[in-house]
């Protein structure tokens, strides 16, 4: 686009491909690495710093093994910054029923520090909707913490606890859509 500025450097390397990912089986693996990237327009900047590994597997084309992980992934913005770190992202699909489990930690300006998630259960669902079991725990500031339990696909319960001291302070039971 006219005006758009594009400074630094991405690269994906460590590619590794077996068979052909237009057939099957095939698994690949890759990291995209940015080093500076910056992209500047209207006098707005963003810049990205860091790596992560992406794989992919598949022994028919209709289960998948995914996977993204990494050490850590910065992106500042005029007038905010996010860090994703220690992160692993990991999914299978199987037609369109689906597992998710991730843990990272995120720290941003926005929040004014930082949050560790872990899934304590992997998370199941079949597509297009909401994963109708799972059970993840995102950790903040003095140990407080929500544990975000789906029900199903419809409805989650958050546990609230916060001031870290392990007992819940409130239960929220509200839909994925809220």
């Amino acid at each position: 686009e006219a005006g758009t500025v594009l400074h630094g450097v991405i690269s994906i390397n460590n590619v590794v491909i077996s068979g052909d990912p237009l057939s099957f089986p095939y698994s690949l693996q890759l990291t995209i690495q940015a080093n500076n990237f910056s992209v500047t327009e209207n006098s707005e900047t963003a810049s990205l710093n860091g790596a992560m590994t992406l794989s992919q597997s598949t022994g028919d084309g209709v289960s998948f093994t995914n996977s993204i992980s990494g050490t850590s992934m910065a992106l500042s913005e005029t007038g905010g910054s996010a860090t994703l770190s220690a992160f692993q992202l990991s999914s299978t699909e199987n037609g369109s029923a689906y597992t998710l489990d991730m843990n990272a930690t995120v720290s941003s300006s926005e929040i004014g520090g930082a949050v560790t998630i872990v899934t304590d259960a992997t998370f199941q669902g079949v597509e297009p909707n909401d994963p109708f079991t799972g059970q993840a725990t995102i950790t903040g500031a003095n140990n407080s913490n929500v544990t975000l339990i789906a029900m199903d696909e419809v409805n989650v319960r958050l546990l609230v606890d916060e001031n870290g001291d392990g007992a819940t302070d409130t239960t929220i039971d509200t839909t994925w859509a809220r």
